[in-house]
């Protein structure tokens, strides 16, 4: 009986799949760390996919599929991806490293803490 789907490629991926799984990455990450909802993050990644790299194919199974394989919980670390500027050169560069799994707060979570920092202010 042959087997389903499609077949093994041996883990080899071609290099634009790489820049998607980074710039994905990228925009997921810092929507996330800006307070955007998971969901929303995914959105927007896919949106800024589809703007700069219009024959790009992306889609939200996509989207997850690259988080699962770079966020798993299974895992001690996660992908992070950040841009960052030389100082000398003052030239966008892109550093990828691995860190300690992250958890974003909730929305909730940062209403909360906004809440709190107005109630010391007003204390003070």
């Amino acid at each position: 009986m042959a087997t389903m789907g499609r077949p093994p490629s041996g883990d080899v991926k071609p290099g634009w799949m790489l820049f998607r799984m980074v710039q994905v990455l990228s925009i997921y990450q810092q929507q996330r760390l800006d307070g955007i909802k998971y969901q929303s993050a995914i959105t927007e990644a896919i949106n800024f996919i589809r703007t700069q790299f219009p024959g790009m194919p992306i889609s939200i199974s996509s989207v997850k599929r690259i988080l699962a394989e770079t966020h798993s919980k299974e895992h001690d670390f996660c992908w992070v991806v950040k841009y960052f500027k030389d100082p000398v050169t003052e030239k966008l560069s892109l550093g990828l490293s691995f860190e300690p799994f992250k958890t974003y707060p909730t929305q909730h979570q940062i209403l909360r803490q906004m809440r709190e920092i107005k109630v010391t202010e007003a204390v003070t």
